[in-house]
């Protein structure tokens, strides 16, 4: 699903052909650390030398990223990590979905509204 953003490609070689398959972030158990090479659970700072494996780390997600600027937070509502900072939006229960304060008193719900089909490849966009 080319719209989830917990998606990363692991590759599998198989007889000289090479087979890309999508892989949820949530169910990877675990990371090799690219400064020490030690294979272990998913965690921010590496158990082996202790390098920072990401500035902003969401363990509910196994999302990592050094552009803090961006103001990632996790949204359990919406189940994925968003942009923009936990103090500028508001999660809508009704809508299923996160919105500017903006909008809080006057965006109009409309039931689970970002739970559609994708217009490009028409694969359901949001799981969960």
């Amino acid at each position: 699903n080319h719209t989830n953003s917990h998606s990363l490609f692991a590759k599998k070689y198989k007889k000289n052909h090479i087979v890309t398959e999508a892989i949820l972030l949530c169910d990877v158990s675990q990371v090799i650390c690219s400064l020490c090479n030690k294979e272990q659970d998913v965690q921010q700072n590496c158990s082996g030398c202790g390098a920072c494996m990401g500035k902003y780390f969401c363990e509910k997600c196994n999302f990592f990223d050094d552009d803090i600027s961006k103001k990632q937070y996790h949204c359990d509502g919406c189940g994925i990590c968003r942009t923009g900072g936990i103090d500028n939006f508001f999660h809508c229960e009704k809508c299923g979905c996160c919105y500017s304060n903006v909008l809080k008193d006057s965006h109009h719900c409309v039931e689970r509204a970002m739970h559609h089909n994708c217009p490009v490849c028409f694969e359901f966009a949001v799981p969960i």
